[in-house]
């Protein structure tokens, strides 16, 4: 499906405000130099925003893209009865990578007819796993820039297995503790990380109005689903609000105005307006709502057509992607 993701989309929207004969090269350029003035502009912000997108490609949930997979999960016993788990899944990759080099150190090799290569496979796989991560660093990142190391994790994690019986094996009981302090310490800074799915609520509920067009029924949804995860002391941040058995007229506020940022993103400017209005009749003090209306006001007429000449509409579900 096409969205403004869609680099043809933005190559045209830039020959028609700029230079009809521009290439994807010339837009590439273009928006290299921007990132890099802003580097250079903002070098600790930069940087603050490198520490947070490591802890989303390493966190142990995905950030959503146009489908809160997590969401669905509350509602599919199949999902829910998955024995996967990422936080898991990395301790024991750990204590693999880990406990191969002390095998290694300790004389007893990997494969011990073919030691040399056994190095070589560990770290060209190794490295493979950090050259991943440090691509997706500088940029845009999610949980699903991940899934092609998370095999490569898998055949750690099974050296994991290895490493910890050949410990107890050898009654190497300091080795044996510290590989289980390596596990933990990885455990807990994947699974530690706070989790806000306020976000995954917001749009869930957007989602469902904008198919169904009703939006008392699409609030039921999310309130039941918001109980369940708070009573699994899964919910934090303003989706908590969720939780009550009446929503109060902020987070109504809120949800229309939700409702209306997938609108506007889906190009549909009338329902866009119309939602947002709704927002600021319950919650005038709603200061973000505000501001979506007046970019909503201020989109030219011509930028629907030109958008969906790109082929920039929503999709049949009535969402954004």
């Amino acid at each position: 499906m096409a969205s403004a993701y869609s680099m043809a989309a933005h190559l045209r929207k830039f020959q028609a405000e700029q230079d009809p004969a521009a290439t994807f090269r010339e837009l590439s350029a273009v928006w290299r130099a921007q990132v890099l003035r802003y580097i250079q502009e903002n070098p600790r912000r930069f940087v603050h925003l490198c520490f947070r997108r490591a802890s989303l490609f390493w966190g142990n949930r995905e950030t959503a893209h146009g489908f809160p997979e997590y969401i669905v999960k509350q509602l599919s016993p199949t999902l829910r009865s998955s024995p996967y788990r990422f936080d898991w899944i990395v301790a024991l990759a750990t204590v693999g990578l880990v406990g191969g080099v002390w095998r290694q150190r300790s004389g007893v090799a990997l494969l011990k007819t073919h030691p040399a290569t056994a190095n070589f496979l560990m770290v060209l796989l190794s490295s493979y796993v950090f050259c991943v991560f440090a691509v997706h660093l500088p940029f845009f990142v999610s949980a699903m820039h991940r899934l092609s190391i998370v095999p490569l994790l898998f055949v750690f994690a099974g050296g994991a297995i290895t490493s910890i019986a050949e410990t107890i094996w050898r009654r190497a009981w300091k080795g044996s503790l510290a590989l289980g302090g390596v596990a933990a310490l990885s455990y807990a800074l994947v699974s530690l990380q706070p989790v806000d799915y306020s976000n995954e609520l917001y749009r869930w509920h957007s989602q469902r109005y904008m198919r169904s067009g009703n939006f008392n029924e699409a609030t039921a949804e999310v309130q039941a689903i918001a109980q369940r995860l708070a009573a699994r002391g899964e919910l934090t941040g303003p989706a908590a609000d969720l939780t009550r058995p009446e929503v109060d007229r902020a987070m109504l506020a809120t949800l229309h105005a939700n409702a209306a940022a997938w609108h506007f993103q889906a190009f549909q400017l009338d329902m866009a307006r119309d939602e947002v209005r709704q927002a600021l009749a319950i919650d005038p003090d709603l200061a973000w709502a505000a501001d979506l209306l007046r970019a909503i006001q201020s989109a030219p007429p011509e930028y629907k057509r030109f958008f969906a000449g790109a082929g920039l509409t929503s999709g049949s579900d009535g969402g954004a992607s």
